[in-house]
């Protein structure tokens, strides 16, 4: 056996067995290999002409059954997320992230400019209502910085802007009404920590 002994070629039978593509066959393979290196078990004494008998016997039973070229689950999933990643990956590319935003060197003076999740859209009128991914946007002229003059907000109306900012002061109504409400031993409701 080109002076190999014969362990060593029912060990690359076994190796050459297992490239399959087949995760129940090579499962299959996997067990009378455990048999064989701890030499006992059923299969310990299994010669390379047995191995590949039974492989071929597995094989035959698997094409009959239909079960020889049935897709592992784990390798869809496994298939299906790369997929998903890439995706990520490639439109990832294409937008810029929060740090190259925030470190953009572009800034006035060769600053750093400060991070600005906005969106360049929300900061430009385009009319008094606009739909955005199934969400409603409102033009509220009373928001106001240094970057813009306005700005598309979901959170309220401009006519609703001034009972929207004392919520947001007050620390009451909708804007909070999220967040537990802390009573101490007396009743007395306390702001949460």
């Amino acid at each position: 056996m080109n002076g190999h002994t014969p362990d060593s070629f029912r060990h690359y039978v076994y190796l050459a067995l297992k490239t399959g593509p087949n995760a129940d066959f090579n499962s299959f393979m996997d067990r009378i290999i455990e048999d064989i290196q701890p030499g006992i078990g059923f299969n310990k004494d299994i010669t390379a002409d047995e191995l590949i008998i039974a492989a071929r016997t597995k094989y035959n039973n698997m094409v009959e059954d239909k079960t020889w070229g049935k897709v592992d689950p784990r390798d869809a999933k496994i298939l299906a997320l790369t997929t998903k990643l890439e995706k990520i990956e490639k439109e990832g590319a294409t937008k810029p992230n929060a740090a190259a935003i925030a470190t953009d060197g572009n800034a006035p003076g060769g600053r750093e400019k400060k991070y600005n999740p906005l969106e360049e859209w929300r900061k430009k009128f385009d009319g008094d209502t606009k739909k955005v991914d199934g969400c409603t946007y409102w033009w509220c002229k009373h928001h106001k910085t240094k970057d813009y003059n306005g700005l598309c907000v979901s959170s309220h109306s401009p006519v609703n802007h001034n009972a929207w900012s004392k919520d947001k002061k007050d620390c009451t109504g909708k804007y909070r009404s999220a967040t537990p409400v802390n009573t101490d031993a007396s009743g007395e409701k306390s702001d949460p920590p």
